[in-house]
């Protein structure tokens, strides 16, 4: 019957795939003995560090036992070229022997990352438990990686999950206030892709680009809590009723505001802000130049151009041409200069005069 000592070694070494490095071929073989005794399934043998690399490169051992003195170098010089062969650092455990007793040497070993060190004329035993405990916490390390492997691809899993639940919920709201006023139904989308335009166009990289152009769909997301009378209404609004319009601005931030998306911060960013003017007559907080987000500015331009480009209740659609006109007269007032030098630059680049004068 074995006893609990030898249970425990046979289970640290069993199904290991060891590397042993020394010079002596005949110690060499002795110990690769040893190992498969042990359980060991399989025992490599090198004689130098160019040897070892190989094998280690070629097999991928789980661990490494390497003489201190292989002339002409040292187990050291082994010890670094299979360091330098590893792809991460937990992908090989190294035990040194020597025949020296020398604190030295042994602070020498272990400053140079190897696992364990034991001396040469100790018995099998103290070998096997040497190297049976650097097996363990070898496996134990990569144990742990692979788990932690494991939940990271379970958080980027649900991470996934949670961006696209994001994604439906804010199209689902972007439909909602298109269908909330049906003569301007296709006007969000409309907005966000010229929003987009405008963007890359004043600097922003693609992924931001992209961003301010799917969060510009909500700029008028607010409007779901206007009364149809107002929100429908077929000719011009009353002063009282203008003042209620004007609040879309900050239901919609309030209707957004709260979430941890990127994008909604951004869209609530948007809807409050896509009617402050350049000059500071805007509303709903009378902001005015840089203190008006860059987004809200942009948006802007982009949600003028297409309003009066297109029909409405209370007016028919005027043409571009028109609509170029009166954003360069309001260029410096109403709207930031260079987001409307944007679009003009996108939407008539032959017009290099109107251009021009926008700014």
């Amino acid at each position: 019957m074995k006893s609990a000592r030898d249970l425990w070694i046979e289970w640290e070494v069993d199904g290991a795939s060891i590397l042993v490095v020394d010079d002596e071929r005949e110690y060499a073989e002795l110990t690769a003995l040893f190992l498969q005794r042990a359980g060991a399934s399989e025992v490599m043998i090198a004689n130098s560090s160019e040897s070892a690399r190989r094998l280690f490169e070629e097999f991928r051992p789980e661990l490494a036992l390497v003489d201190y003195h292989i002339p002409p170098e040292t187990g050291i010089d082994v010890v670094a070229a299979l360091r330098e062969a590893q792809a991460f650092p937990e992908e090989l455990s190294i035990v040194m022997q020597t025949g020296s007793r020398a604190t030295s040497t042994r602070d020498e070993a272990l400053a140079h990352l190897v696992t364990d060190f034991v001396i040469k004329e100790s018995e099998p035993t103290e070998m096997l438990l040497r190297v049976g405990k650097a097996l363990r916490m070898h496996r134990l390390v990569l144990r742990s990686l692979n788990e932690n492997g494991r939940l990271e691809a379970a958080v980027a899993q649900r991470t996934r999950q949670l961006d696209r639940a994001n994604r439906e919920t804010f199209d689902c709201l972007a439909r909602a206030a298109a269908l909330r006023d049906e003569d301007t139904a296709e006007h969000t989308g409309r907005v966000g892709c010229l929003a987009q335009t405008i963007a890359c166009r004043l600097g922003f990289d693609e992924a931001s680009a992209q961003a301010l152009g799917r969060a510009a769909r909500l700029h008028d997301v607010g409007k779901i809590g206007i009364p149809d009378a107002i929100l429908r209404k077929p000719g011009p609004l009353t002063p009282e009723e203008r003042s209620l319009m004007e609040t879309h601005t900050t239901l919609g931030a309030k209707l957004l505001e709260g979430g941890e998306d990127a994008d909604f911060r951004l869209a609530t960013k948007i809807a409050l802000s896509h009617h402050e003017h350049w000059d500071g007559k805007g509303y709903p907080g009378g902001l005015a130049k840089e203190d008006i987000p860059l987004e809200g500015r942009i948006v802007a331009v982009a949600d003028a151009f297409d309003a009066m480009t297109k029909d409405r209740p209370y007016r028919s659609a005027m043409t571009a041409e028109r609509a170029y006109m009166i954003l360069r007269e309001g260029s410096g007032s109403q709207w930031d200069p260079a987001a409307v030098a944007a679009l003009l630059a996108v939407q008539v680049p032959a017009n290099r005069e109107l251009q021009e004068s926008a700014v």
